[in-house]
């Protein structure tokens, strides 16, 4: 019976503990900061397509390939012209 006790008091605290973790000290050095303008989403080229968070996504505009002029880890992003997903690449197509 003690040992439920202690399984009940050990699930509860657990939660609390990742609550009480300390944020980063400074998260303006961890944003990524994104080209000046009407851009909503910031990513990075990765392999041919544009990673904006976990999610890649194909060039609508530009390319992502180093022939091009772009790069794994240049800067891309999602203009969202009229509501759709506009993603621009920095290299050309």
């Amino acid at each position: 019976m003690r040992f439920v006790t202690l399984i009940f008091a050990a699930l509860a605290a657990g939660p609390l503990a990742a609550l009480a973790a300390p944020a980063p000290a400074d998260n303006a050095a961890s944003e990524k900061s994104c080209p000046s303008g009407d851009k909503i989403n910031c990513g990075g080229c990765n392999g041919t397509s544009c990673q904006i968070g976990f999610n890649n996504y194909p060039c609508d505009e530009g390319s992502c390939t180093a022939q091009s002029g772009g790069g794994d880890g240049k800067d891309c992003w999602d203009n969202n012209y009229g509501g759709t997903r506009h993603v621009v690449c920095p290299g050309k197509a």
